[in-house]
């Protein structure tokens, strides 16, 4: 009988401790949630009201511009072309330019 009794008391301490491990996962399970919920909604975007505006831009008219006529605005790329060319040296006899012979 004493045999049986051990069995019996083996088999009892091996429920007792897998209630213990499942009530441990199942409290892992919660707590992994929690931290999961608490980053979703530490990565959601703040609230940012619009901007309010001052109504100063609409005076000014400095981010409107006027319709160019095709010449005007074909003359004003000319001018911005030209201000950017580098006049050549063609070997005059101003002297000027660095002595490289």
């Amino acid at each position: 009988m004493c045999g049986g009794n051990n069995e019996h008391h083996r088999r009892e301490e091996a429920k007792r401790e897998a209630a213990r491990q499942s009530a441990a996962y199942e409290e892992a399970l919660r707590a992994a949630e929690q931290r999961n919920a608490q980053t979703i909604e530490a990565m959601k975007p703040k609230y940012t009201p619009p901007p309010v505006g001052t109504g100063a831009a609409m005076e000014d008219n400095q981010g409107v511009r006027k319709k160019k006529s095709r010449k005007s605005s074909i003359v004003d790329a000319s001018r911005g072309v030209s201000s950017l060319r580098i006049p050549l040296n063609t070997g005059g006899t101003s002297g000027s330019g660095p002595n490289l012979g």
